[in-house]
């Protein structure tokens, strides 16, 4: 940034794409969500099975490595997707895996690649290969080759409009900007990403001017408004929502689309209050009624006032919010600890000697304030008797378990798939299926959400969407596996004297983007 500044964050990712180092094939712009980017032209067969896309050419990569090819595009998919590279530990390997399965994509000639669709989904452009949702970044496979993979590790080579100069995990970033960029040449020559987790320390840095902006928990940001610094949506369109997957939850006896057996006998190894072993009718209701039981003793009201200063919302389901114009009232949890207790009663768990049981509750170090709204939630359940143990520690120690569906401690986040940002017509639920498998999950699995997810992934008709999702939201409201907390806007903090303006792209991801588009002040 200019003059010493910084950027910080408080932990929430580790994008390519997000800080500018890197380039998807479409991004969000305000004319077409699915602005072609990388891509010069593309065609889906009518049978909706095969995507051939041709890319653009003359787009370099960094550090003298040439020209992005379809082979390095091809390459780079491949490596990401848990389909056809099972070691992949990509974000979205799971949701790769579930678009193309073990299909490799292949490059027809210098600029062309062809893709097969294991399931064809409607928003493939618009959110798979995209800078705005689950998209991979192109990498230079020639320096893959030529440097090997551990070369590869430390050092990224792609197109983007920024150079990553040092990439210091849960530390700092530097980024310096490509002379000349394809789609957008930055403005500021510099940029350093500082790792801040300590609030208290992220708001005197902006008061002092060692930073020039950052990601500001909300409760904050009124005050250094007042201060005169300056706010900026995140590029979400709408609300991040905070939900609790109950995890463990995994129901699908055999994969969705390969119909290979799945083992999920380890984590019906302990009978859990939360967890419904899908053979028993009776455990089913019971787990039921005690997920129904701990989402109605929560008091959204009051947390978005304690939390969030009153400028959040109760949430009550990640991908159905009530800002939506397909929002329905049957959706909404009351708090309830009355009906609570009743049906923790019903469900065979009375308190003895006040406490009915416990349960931890993993509350995801990516999610701004997840610790402080896991402890309102802790003692909102010990009040009807459930003791819950709030876990903060890092995501990366969290996410092997879910991605091996074999965690059973309930995951307070923002999922992938929450948000008011995604418009309802959009295919949800991929991350409470199998089709995830190899990445990514709530490490919950509906054969129910499977089956209708996939009609909806191939439904032209975006009325007929919105009817199958509204009934996959009947089935949440239901069955209660996800429910939601709150949602909240997500705002970038910014010094006016170092940054004149920073309009970011629409994205899924909770953090600052597209660092190519500020302004500078000075």
């Amino acid at each position: 940034m200019p003059a010493g500044g910084g950027l910080l964050r408080s932990g929430a990712c580790d994008c390519l794409k997000e800080y500018g180092a890197g380039d998807n094939f479409f991004t969000p712009t305000k004319e077409n969500y699915a602005t072609p980017k990388l891509v010069e032209s593309w065609t889906v067969s009518s049978d909706l099975k095969k995507l051939t896309m041709k890319l653009k050419p003359g787009i370099q990569f960094q550090k003298g490595f040439g020209e992005m090819t379809a082979e390095d595009a091809a390459w780079s998919i491949n490596d990401a997707n848990a389909g056809t590279t099972p070691s992949s530990i990509h974000g979205q390997a799971g949701d790769f895996s579930a678009l193309f399965g073990k299909n490799p994509w292949k490059a027809l000639d210098k600029y062309t690649v062809e893709a097969i669709f294991e399931n064809y989904d409607v928003t493939w452009n618009s959110n798979f290969l995209n800078d705005a949702g689950q998209g991979v970044v192109v990498v230079s496979k020639k320096a893959y080759d030529t440097k090997g993979e551990d070369w590869m590790r430390e050092n990224v080579v792609a197109t983007g409009p920024y150079e990553v100069k040092q990439w210091l995990r849960n530390d700092k970033i530097t980024l310096e900007a490509t002379p000349s960029h394809f789609w957008n040449t930055a403005k500021v020559k510099n940029v350093r990403i500082i790792q801040v987790p300590e609030l208290s320390t992220r708001v005197a840095m902006l008061r002092t001017g060692e930073a020039d902006g950052g990601r500001i928990d909300l409760k904050v940001v009124p005050g250094l408004v007042k201060q005169g610094f300056k706010t900026v949506s995140l590029g979400l369109a709408g609300h991040n929502i905070i939900s609790i997957s109950f995890t463990g939850n995994l129901w699908e006896k055999k994969h969705a689309v390969t119909g290979e057996p799945l083992d999920t006998a380890a984590v019906f190894m302990r009978d859990l209050p939360w967890v419904s072993p899908p053979d028993n009718a009776d455990k089913m209701e019971k787990a039921r009624k005690v997920r129904t039981a701990l989402a109605l003793a929560i008091d959204r009201e009051a947390i978005n006032k304690a939390i969030f200063e009153g400028l959040g919302a109760p949430a009550y389901m990640p991908f159905a919010d009530p800002a939506l114009p397909e929002w329905q009232d049957r959706w909404r949890i009351p708090y309830d600890p009355k009906k609570a207790e009743q049906l923790l009663d019903e469900a065979g768990y009375p308190k003895k000697g006040g406490v009915r049981f416990e349960v931890p509750l993993y509350a995801a170090s990516y999610t701004m304030s997840s610790g402080e709204i896991g402890d309102a939630i802790a003692g909102m359940w010990g009040a009807i008797g459930v003791q819950a143990q709030v876990l903060k520690f890092n995501y990366a120690v969290y996410r092997p378990g879910a991605v091996a569906r074999a965690t059973t401690i309930p995951w307070l986040a923002t999922f992938d798939e929450g948000g008011t940002e995604r418009p309802f017509d959009w295919p949800d639920g991929l991350q409470m299926s199998s089709l995830s498998r190899g990445g990514a999950s709530a490490a919950i699995e509906s054969p129910y959400i499977a089956e209708r997810l996939l009609k909806v992934m191939k439904e032209p008709d975006k009325e007929k969407r919105i009817k199958m999702n509204t009934e996959i939201a009947d089935y949440q409201a239901q069955w209660m596996l996800i429910p939601g907390v709150v949602s909240f806007p997500s705002t970038f903090v910014y010094n006016p004297k170092a940054i004149k303006s920073w309009e970011m792209h629409a994205t899924q991801v909770p953090d600052f983007n597209s660092p190519d588009r500020i302004v500078p002040a000075r």
